[in-house]
């Protein structure tokens, strides 16, 4: 719910802060006190269109500022998905003289297409401002979900056209035309043609590098090789490690019997004698030539690695990049050349799925046709209730077909549907949009709140909502907005009367007045206590010259107020 509301320097409205309560809020004031511009400043909110005349005169900029709370889960959910994870949110936007404008969301400035987006879960506007998705036909089939409760077979559907999708594209994947196809062929075979004529091994390169290294320096291999042999293993002198310990170990065998473990070490320094010949023998081993010609061994290994290198420039990061991509290549060879098979099993399928998509498109679509004759009648019940007894409502429920009359499938399901209006009898229905009188389509969608139960979790606004009615409609007007917010904790609506049936059940009432300071309008807003609120609401029934007798009646009204929300 709207928890604060900051107005600054917009119109008749220098500075103003309301703080909002839940429940039902009513706004009322003397005729020119300001309740248009509390009204446009939450449009400006919305992300509406601004004038630069909306600015007071004399400012360069003006700003509008709201914080909401207590949100519900369903629309903490959608917000999430926008990008905002937190509980509380804070929404200010600035316009300027010069027709700029800028918007921050909790500190981020954000687009004004987002503003609009994250606006629609907070806040409905309805009246001469009305920026209400339910006025969009592009909105109803998901309202009428919503009423219907059709989550699961909607889901259901969704499976199943998802999955018609899915193997519709892999179908269509393979109809490209004969020259497109000829030149994916030739593409796909001179790719596999030039990987195989080059015949990349897993791991080849880090073979084929670490021999150019060692060729690179197999005069140096060769030197050291010569002195670790000499060093370790046999020298013509004699005084190699391993000469020198073959001395050692026949003299600790001398010793046996004289030296405690003498045969022991012996063994150990024998145990030396052989890991060091193997040293050698290995060291020797690396830096024997195979018999080819170095610098032609080189030569050719240096070619491996080139043509190597080609084909990791065209086809992949490393040899097992090339590899893949050979593979790939030769699968989609293969469902090229099969394409006509490939086609029919696609087909085969295709056609499996569209029967299932079908059969869940056609219960989702008797589900919808139920509820939307349900939601006709309650609508039209409503309408009773509020004094618009000729007002007829009807949801228009078509099947989605191309040009050729064939069923087309959308992600909602194979139907289009609109809510249309007739508002005077004789006269056709006409969509909601249509609706000329402010009032009127204010209560039309207190109507539709009430049959919807305010499932959005926004807070409402309700603008001119009592325009042309009895007292007696206001009254139920009043009851219908209060029952609205009175719906949850959280729940919120948001009222401008000129009523004082409806002034008097509200939860709470805020005063709109204006005051001329220094040959300049100023205009506020106030929250009344109980006694402000008689003098209130005897104003309004009695206008400009208060009687006791209003004051009684205003007694009264809120007295019958009470009781009625004490019974209910």
């Amino acid at each position: 719910m709207l928890t604060s509301l900051h107005i600054e320097n917009i119109a008749v409205i220098k500075q103003c802060d309301i703080d909002f309560s839940a429940g039902l809020c009513v706004l009322t004031g003397q005729t020119g006190a300001g309740k248009s511009v509390v009204i446009g400043s939450l449009d400006l909110l919305c992300g509406g269109r601004f004038s630069k005349d909306q600015i007071r005169t004399g400012e360069e900029s003006a700003c509008v500022c709201g914080s909401f709370e207590q949100l519900s889960p369903q629309t903490l959910s959608t917000l999430a998905q926008l990008g905002f994870e937190e509980d509380t949110f804070y929404i200010q936007r600035t316009v300027h003289a010069d027709g700029k404008s800028q918007t921050r969301c909790n500190g981020r400035v954000i687009p004004l297409s987002l503003q609009r987006q994250i606006m629609s879960c907070l806040l409905h506007i309805h009246g001469q401002h009305d920026n209400n998705a339910f006025l969009s036909e592009q909105t109803h089939l998901s309202y009428l979900d919503a009423y219907a409760g059709t989550q699961g077979l909607l889901d259901a559907y969704r499976a199943a056209y998802d999955a018609m999708q899915k193997t519709q594209k892999l179908r269509d994947s393979l109809a490209k035309d004969e020259q497109e196809k000829a030149r994916l062929l030739e593409m796909l075979q001179y790719q596999i043609a030039d990987i195989d004529a080059v015949g990349p091994r897993a791991g080849e390169e880090e073979k084929l590098e670490a021999e150019k290294k060692r060729l690179q320096n197999a005069e140096h291999i060769a030197k050291s090789a010569r002195l670790i042999r000499r060093a370790l293993y046999r020298n013509d002198k004699g005084f190699s490690a391993f000469d020198l310990l073959e001395r050692a170990e026949q003299a600790l065998q001398g010793l046996q019997g004289v030296m405690e473990k003498a045969q022991d070490f012996a063994n150990t320094v024998q145990e030396y004698r052989y890991e060091l010949a193997d040293i050698a023998e290995s060291v020797a081993a690396f830096a024997e030539e195979d018999g080819e010609d170095p610098a032609k061994k080189l030569d050719r290994i240096e070619g491996r690695l080139e043509a190597l290198s080609k084909l990791r420039r065209k086809y992949g990061a490393d040899t097992e990049a090339v590899l893949a991509c050979r593979a790939q290549a030769a699968k989609r060879l293969a469902e090229i050349e099969n394409a006509d098979a490939l086609a029919q099993e696609y087909e085969k399928t295709l056609q499996a799925q569209t029967k299932q998509a079908l059969a869940a498109a056609n219960a989702l679509r008797d589900a919808r046709r139920t509820a939307a004759e349900r939601l006709c009648r309650e609508m039209e019940r409503e309408f009773s209730y509020l004094d618009m007894e000729k007002v007829r409502f009807s949801v228009c429920a078509e099947p989605r077909l191309d040009a050729a009359g064939q069923t087309v499938f959308a992600p909602d399901g194979i139907d289009t549907v609109r809510f249309l209006i007739a508002t005077n009898p004789g006269e056709p229905f006409k969509p909601l949009s249509k609706i000329a009188s402010g009032g009127e389509l204010a209560r039309v969608m207190l109507a539709a709140k009430s049959v919807l139960h305010a499932k959005d979790g926004a807070t409402m606004v309700f603008d001119e909502v009592d325009s042309g009615v009895s007292g007696a409609t206001s009254h139920k007007i009043g009851l219908k907005l209060r029952a609205l917010g009175s719906a949850a904790p959280s729940a919120q609506v948001l009222c401008v009367t000129h009523s004082a049936q409806i002034a008097a059940v509200a939860d709470a009432q805020y005063l709109i007045e204006k005051k001329v300071e220094d040959g300049r309008t100023y205009s506020g807003v106030r929250l009344l206590d109980k006694v402000q609120r008689i003098e209130e609401l005897a104003r309004i029934i009695a206008g400009n010259e208060i009687t006791e007798a209003a004051r009684q009646s205003a007694r009264a009204l809120l007295a019958e107020a009470k009781k009625e929300n004490r019974d209910s």
